[in-house]
């Protein structure tokens, strides 16, 4: 065999029709006939052999010339001329004078086949890649579309809502100058009928005084008195309908502005303060009393940036925020955020900074809310927009705040 010529740098599948013939030589064999090394070799009854025992087999075969003459006669159709591995088994069997020559040749077929059939492979591959991309682009194309669309439908009814508000104003703008004007009529006509009351009280006191004068001196008898507490009783009735009258105009009812009175039960914001004002908060954190805070992330989440951040980018700033809104705050607190949907993370409750984020997994926020309120003890404190979250609480002897009321305390403080 030439020096260059080695059997473990070649295709290992030029030689499995010869291993094949090797092994058919050995089941054939006694036992006592086969040689010591080759005897696992001989008593494996799998398929393929193992690479150990197939390399032990090709390197006694290239050592043995009676082995090769072995598998030669149980090889019935063995063909030098033949392409591939029948051709480089049959000639590293039958070693004619050129046979190492004509064995690399077929190696090197067997290399080219392998080069083509990777290269085809890329080809293909490549192919595939260059098709799903052009479908992500055309995706990505009308992705844009859609959200350009959505941006102008916003934009159209922001400006639609301004109008309604500004046409609200106006509406409301002619009854407040009516009411001012007729409270400064009913003002007058209280100033007018206090005076005529005042000039009545004082004639009576002098009628009264004369005729008990005239009295007096007529007989010795006991004064008589002169009733006349019905004109005094109906000047001061007429007086405080007037005060009724005036106290309603200027305190007229609320028709569409948002109930500022929470429902007293042991715990309450006070009254006058509003549960969508940055008031409600800064009230909440300057207490003495130990509470909870849950907030339905993903209504303040919307209310803070709609549009311009990036969810994550969104969630991780109100995470910074009410870090924040812990430490200011006096007797210590609490803070679970529940956002809808999965945590495509863990799936399990996190904290860092000391809030607790949760994800509602399977069920809606506002049901999540309203079991974990159900679940605390302690003061529980809740900010949503849902109206039903922040009854619910409420009933439960909780304090409901608005989503707007934190989006206030964050934009001022």
């Amino acid at each position: 065999m030439s020096e260059k010529f080695e059997l473990a740098k070649l295709p290992f599948e030029l030689w499995e029709p010869a291993l094949e013939a090797g092994r058919r030589a050995l089941a054939d064999m006694d036992e006592n006939d086969v040689p010591a090394r080759l005897r696992k070799v001989a008593k494996h009854t799998g398929g393929r052999l193992p690479p150990p025992l197939a390399r032990t087999l090709l390197v006694a075969l290239d050592a043995d010339e009676w082995l090769r003459k072995e598998a030669l006669e149980v090889w019935q159709e063995v063909d030098p001329e033949a392409e591939g591995a029948a051709g480089a088994s049959a000639l590293f069997l039958l070693r004619p004078p050129d046979w190492e020559i004509r064995v690399e040749a077929a190696a090197e077929q067997v290399d080219r086949r392998r080069s083509d059939s990777s290269l085809a492979d890329l080809r293909r591959t490549l192919a595939a890649a260059e098709t799903r991309q052009q479908a992500a682009e055309a995706r990505a194309v009308k992705a844009e579309k859609e959200l350009a669309s959505l941006r102008a439908a916003e934009g159209n009814q922001a400006e639609r809502l301004k109008a309604q508000i500004a046409d609200s104003r106006r509406s409301r703008r002619g009854p407040e100058e009516q009411l001012r004007r007729r409270v400064v009529e009913l003002e007058t006509e209280r100033d007018r009928i206090s005076g005529e009351n005042r000039e009545l009280s004082f004639r009576l006191e002098r009628l009264q005084s004369s005729r008990h004068q005239k009295e007096k001196r007529r007989t010795t008898s006991a004064p008589r008195t002169v009733t006349t507490s019905w004109r005094a009783a109906d000047a001061a009735t007429r007086a405080r309908q007037l005060d009724e009258l005036m106290q309603a105009a200027l305190h007229p009812p609320l028709v569409s502005e948002p109930e500022v009175r929470v429902v007293e039960g042991r715990d309450s914001l006070p009254v006058g303060v509003p549960p969508d004002s940055a008031a409600a908060i800064q009230w909440l954190l300057s207490q003495p009393k130990p509470f909870t805070l849950v907030v339905d992330g993903y209504n303040v989440t919307y209310l803070i940036s709609p549009t311009e951040m990036a969810l994550a980018k969104t969630r991780d700033f109100l995470q910074g925020e009410l870090e924040r809104l812990r430490r200011v705050s006096t007797a210590p607190v609490s803070v679970v955020v529940v956002y809808d949907g999965p945590d495509t993370e863990s799936g399990k409750p996190r904290r860092r900074g000391g809030v607790e984020v949760r994800f509602s997994q399977g069920e809606t926020a506002d049901v999540a809310i309203r079991r974990l309120a159900a679940e605390l003890s302690g003061l529980v404190v809740v900010v949503s927009t849902d109206r039903e979250v922040r009854e619910g609480i409420r009933h439960a002897h909780g304090i409901g705040l608005w989503s707007q009321s934190l989006v206030s305390w964050i934009r001022r403080v």
